[in-house]
């Protein structure tokens, strides 16, 4: 029997090392899976908020209606792809998008059309309810994980935030954050709508101690959805319907007041071409008129012209 060389010999060990290596990965990954650990690296932050938007979707469907959560169909498409899959569909997209959900047969079929496909004053409503002064720029520090970025970016990228609507995950809160800056409510659109209700689990912003999951585990933060459909109380949401005495001009002189307030920060860039819509929108009713100041402001701003 011949006898293998030194090179062939260290040859085989890197081949076998390289073998085992793989193979405690691939284990290590089931395990962390399987405890419901997060798996997203920064890099797979827009799947994981793609899969949170899934099972916000799947919320607003009542919970009297069948809705699979292993299989979904992304329209236009008509064939039912997995729930990764449909994730990855979906972080695709064009952000910020507005997506709904309709059951179709047990499955969810998902439509998802760019925030600034819509009517531009549904938009000033939801970028209202996102931008007040009060909690600015998502990406600045502000929206729903202000408190966690405030602790710096590992922190933001180490915790855990608990999603719960029909399914329950547990993802980073990057991923989170993710979500709320890409992903617009469907009442945007006709049909079903979730209604969303968090707690911090360290207490509430009055100081006193939330119902929520603790701070154990890394855990900073819970968002449950339910269906607007199953009669769930919901967070109060912004309008813009004034009395029936006020004039239009008072009315949207009101809202550029209230779009010029805005903290958009990191976050304009991706809502340019909405933010453009409702300047157009505005410079059309004020055509050949005095524009209010605000109003006139944020036309110039977003160079809009009719």
């Amino acid at each position: 029997m011949p006898i293998k060389s030194e090179t062939e010999q260290t040859a085989r060990h890197v081949r076998v090392s390289i073998w085992m290596l793989t193979l405690f990965v691939a284990i290590g990954a089931v395990l962390h899976e399987a405890r419901g650990q997060p798996a997203a690296t920064p890099d797979g932050y827009d799947r994981d908020a793609a899969r949170l938007e899934l099972v916000a979707l799947r919320a607003a469907i009542s919970r009297q209606i069948e809705a699979r959560a292993d299989s979904f169909t992304i329209l236009p498409s008509r064939a039912a792809v997995s729930a990764e899959s449909a994730a990855a569909i979906l972080a695709s997209f064009v952000k910020p998008t507005v997506c709904q959900a309709l059951p179709q047969r047990g499955l969810l079929a998902v439509a998802c059309k760019p925030l600034a496909d819509q009517d531009p004053e549904l938009i000033a409503v939801e970028l209202l309810a996102r931008y007040t002064p009060k909690y600015g720029s998502i990406a600045g520090g502000g929206g729903l994980l202000g408190f966690v970025r405030a602790r710096g970016r590992r922190v933001l990228d180490t915790s855990q935030v608990v999603w719960i609507g029909r399914d329950t995950t547990i993802v980073f809160a990057a991923s989170a954050e993710r979500w709320e800056r890409d992903y617009y409510a469907p009442s945007l659109m006709k049909g079903p709508t979730y209604r969303m209700s968090g707690y911090d689990a360290g207490g509430t912003e009055d100081g006193t101690q939330s119902a929520g999951v603790g701070q154990r585990n890394g855990v900073v933060a819970e968002f449950e959805f339910t269906s607007s459909a199953d009669g769930h109380a919901g967070s109060a949401r912004f309008s813009l319907n004034g009395s029936e005495l006020e004039s239009e001009d008072d009315r949207l002189a009101s809202l550029g007041d209230q779009l010029a307030s805005m903290k958009l920060g990191a976050d304009e860039g991706p809502l340019h071409p909405a933010l453009t819509k409702i300047s157009a929108e505005l410079a059309h009713h004020w055509d050949g008129r005095l524009v209010p100041p605000m109003v006139a402001q944020f036309i110039e701003r977003y160079g809009s012209t009719h």
